[in-house]
């Protein structure tokens, strides 16, 4: 256990030069107590050549996960951070049902010998073939509380049936035993899905008329009509009375008119016909209008709580330094949203992370899109650029690793603004409860942006029964070329503590550590080098004798100063490694080792 730790300290044996020795000391089990001597050495300086390393130090061996529920190593060796969240309450977007309940109808009666009746109110004689039209009935529908989802409409699907009875009078029937022709026009807005003579299916021309031929009189005409829709772009038949009109967040109002025109001979009339006796009344039956979908724009309310939350425990110790910046290259969110809704959604809202005993920090996420029915793959990143997967939508946040730059308790994508897309033509089935259902992952690998850094620390102690039997007069110092095959530029400092596990003040002992290792090269392929020389001065006379060890902090940073940032390039914790070489250690000032 003393090896490993040495060796995180970038292989420097302390307790062992301390002791004059380079292996034997490192066991902690080591006892100078049986050996009853003074012994003094030197004068100036001690040295103790070496040409000793380390074997190569893989990150894994340093930076430890444990246990860690939010950062783990992919199987090709990278740390990565992170943490997702499947069980993501669904949002039920709809648009209610419009019942259109209020309506009125009116009636009319059309004279089948108005255009022929001379000033003495007798029929002319120079005809064989006459002619009727007019209006014989009226209808008016008005709604006004119509769902403000509904911006705009196109086409209502309705399910409505309609009677229109012809009453014909008897002196009609008396005269007239058959219309050669009969043409009912209805509204142009108006899409009939079937249409019935007496019970007897009957079809309706372009310009939505019904003509029938060779009608006998006898009887009461009836026309039955199941009406499927209300084309609010309809350009026939539209007029004054005839029309249909939509009022965002306001009203819907109908009003249609059924015209009657044909033509009768006129051959068979007797003399003593009652010319205006002869007429057809109108009557109408009518259903409440049900609205159960449309062709429109349409924006309901996507009502989500949160689309995510994530929770952070058992942060690696690396990760968990108050000066620890995880200022990544290119964290992510990843959302799977599914939708069964049949327009395109907009969500928008605010990432917080929020954390014990400072303030939360937020971003905010800009206007997305979300597919109509379908999955759509959703990347919230930093850097667009860099992203290797394809998604369907993808949204770059600049500042995104600020919600991650300290490692907080709790990521929540919250504060949300959902809702459907309004600028687009859709068709929705009105009344119908649709899904939006999301996953959320927090996605980033351990590649750094500029002002990243990671902190390691870590305490080497128990020196003190064979420390105390040293006396020191100067300092130690150790030295090794360093190889860093690790994309981040490595700098330690070190505070001595005594036996209570407290700071030796830098009055009594200092520990100097200079200077900072380079980093690997990701462009070149070369390793940094340099020799790393560690001081350790002993500043009151005897303070080694208070010593029982060091604790150290090693910071690994994407710059330095008078370095090129290294930015983009995961941490790996198989491939990249450290080596020490050519380990020294010189003593300075005369060494008094008292074994009595």
């Amino acid at each position: 256990m003393q090896d490993k730790k040495l060796y995180k300290l970038f292989g420097i044996g302390i307790l062992a030069f301390l002791c004059f020795s380079t292996e034997g000391c490192r066991n902690s089990d080591f006892d100078l107590s049986n050996i009853d001597a003074t012994l003094g050495f030197g004068s100036d300086s001690i040295s103790f050549p070496g040409n000793s390393s380390t074997d190569s130090i893989k990150l894994n061996d340093v930076l430890k996960l444990d246990n860690s529920d939010c950062v783990s190593i992919l199987g090709n060796g990278d740390y990565v951070f992170n943490k997702e969240n499947n069980d993501i309450a669904a949002a039920n977007p709809t648009i209610n049902k419009v019942s259109i309940k209020s309506h009125s109808i009116n009636t009319y009666t059309v004279s089948m010998f108005s255009s022929y009746l001379s000033k003495s109110h007798s029929l002319r004689s120079n005809i064989s073939t006459a002619s009727f039209n007019g209006k014989i009935t009226a209808f008016n529908y008005s709604y006004s509380n119509v769902p403000s989802a509904i911006l705009a409409l196109d086409y209502m699907n309705v399910n409505s049936n309609i009677t229109v009875t012809l009453s014909l009078s008897s002196e009609l029937k008396r005269n007239i035993s058959k219309l050669n022709s009969l043409v009912f026009t209805l509204p142009g807005f108006m899409d009939i899905g079937s249409a019935k003579y007496n019970g007897q299916p009957v079809s309706l021309n372009a310009n939505n008329q019904i003509t029938l031929t060779d009608v006998p009189t006898a009887n009461n005409i009836v026309i039955s009509l199941s009406v499927k829709g209300m084309n609010m772009n309809a350009q026939e038949n539209i007029d004054a009375n005839n029309k249909i009109n939509f009022t965002k967040g306001e009203s819907i109002n109908i009003i249609g008119n059924v015209d009657i025109n044909g033509t009768f001979d006129t051959s068979g009339i007797t003399a003593s016909i009652v010319p205006s006796a002869c007429v057809i009344s109108g009557i109408m039956e009518i259903d409440d209008m049900s609205i159960s979908g449309a062709t429109g724009k349409f924006s309901p309310s996507i009502d989500f709580d949160n689309i995510g939350k994530v929770d952070l425990n058992n942060i690696p110790d690396f990760l968990n330094d108050n000066a620890v910046n995880m200022d990544l290259y290119n964290p992510t969110i990843i959302l799977n949203v599914q939708s069964d809704l049949p327009l395109k959604g907009l969500i928008s809202g605010t990432l917080t992370s929020k954390y014990d005993g400072k303030p939360d920090v937020s971003v905010n996420v800009p206007q997305f899109s979300v597919n109509a029915n379908t999955t759509t793959k959703v990347c919230i990143c930093k850097n667009k650029a860099a992203l290797t997967d394809k998604y369907d939508e993808v949204v770059e946040i600049p500042n995104l690793s600020d919600i991650i730059k300290s490692i907080p308790k709790s990521i929540t994508f919250g504060n949300i603004t959902a809702k459907g897309d309004g600028s687009i033509t859709s068709t929705i089935e009105m009344g119908k409860i649709y899904t939006v259902k999301p996953t959320y992952k927090v996605e980033a690998p351990l590649a750094f942006s500029s002002d990243a850094k990671i902190v390691y620390n870590d305490t080497l102690d128990g020196w003190n029964k064979d420390v105390k039997k040293l006396s020191i007069d100067n300092k130690v110092q150790f030295s090794a070329d360093v190889v860093n095959q690790v994309p981040v530029y490595l700098s330690v400092t070190a505070q001595a503590i005594d036996v209570n596990k407290q700071p030796i003040s830098n009055s009594d002992i200092s520990i100097e550590i200079k200077p900072t290792v380079p980093a690997y090269n990701p462009i070149t392929k070369e390793a940094g080098t340099t020799q790393l020389v560690i001081n350790i001065t002993q500043n009151k006379k005897n303070a080694f004798k208070n010593l029982d060890g060091i604790i150290f902090k090693a910071t690994g940073a994407a710059q330095a100063e008078g370095h090129s940032a290294v930015e983009g390039v995961t941490i790996n914790a198989y491939y990249q490694k450290l080596l020490l070489k050519n380990i020294k250690a010189k003593i300075y000032g005369k060494i008094i080792a008292d074994f009595e």
